[in-house]
């Protein structure tokens, strides 16, 4: 399977803009953690692969799915990962350049927490993007260095995830780094503003989240 994008609707807090400000379009694959399938039916989308233990799954949404050939991946209830984390490992295994997670943010705090760790927590093949009603997230690690276009103005942090984060640079900020530790719970990376035409993240080792705040 040669993939170029996936799309990954898990089943937190969802806004429809977030699906509106990365251009879904026909060429990305999509998949459903669970109960997030029905913000991918909501957008009047066809889910490609639906992968979970299936608890959160509603009816509506299960009647819904029976039009399309779905390909599922159900695991058991007793299990040592979380839905999202199942999903993101299976594509980790599967030729996808990138990964956009929607959905991943709200609901019960420790299950927010613990999506934003997960990202964190691993050196993914992909690179990952994380959108909810309140920023657009990159992950940033030594294999996947950042460099997209930018908006004069537009506020972000640069937050270290899974311990320090050693030769952080950032360019194109009001608030350069060059070659910086960051430290979790520093406030060094948090609410820069963007000074360029492009902005340009890297680190040594670590991983960080570049996170832009949306603009109103």
């Amino acid at each position: 399977m040669s993939l170029t994008r996936a799309v990954v609707f898990a089943n937190g807090d969802y806004t429809s803009l977030s699906a509106q400000h990365i251009n879904i379009s026909s060429a990305d694959y999509l998949v459903c953690v669970d109960g997030g399938v029905r913000h991918c039916l909501s957008e009047g989308l066809q889910p490609q692969l639906l992968v979970g233990d299936l608890d959160s799954l509603d009816k509506a949404s299960s009647d819904s799915l029976a039009q399309f050939n779905v390909e599922r991946l159900q695991f058991s209830s007793e299990k040592d990962a979380s839905d999202l984390e199942l999903a993101l490992l299976t594509l980790d295994e599967r030729a996808v350049s990138e990964v956009v997670v929607l959905g991943a943010s709200g609901g019960r705090t420790d299950h927010h927490l613990f999506n934003w760790q997960l990202f964190g927590g691993h050196h993914w093949s992909f690179q990952l993007r994380v959108v909810d009603g309140s920023v657009d997230a990159r992950l940033v690690d030594l294999a996947h260095p950042l460099s997209v276009p930018a908006v004069r103005g537009q506020t972000f942090s640069v937050i270290p995830v899974a311990g320090n984060a050693t030769g952080v640079t950032v360019a194109g900020a009001k608030y350069p780094l060059n070659n910086a530790t960051l430290i979790p719970g520093s406030t060094i990376g948090l609410s820069n503003v963007v000074s360029a035409d492009r902005l340009q993240v890297s680190v040594e080792s670590g991983i960080v989240l570049a996170m832009f705040v949306h603009l109103l």
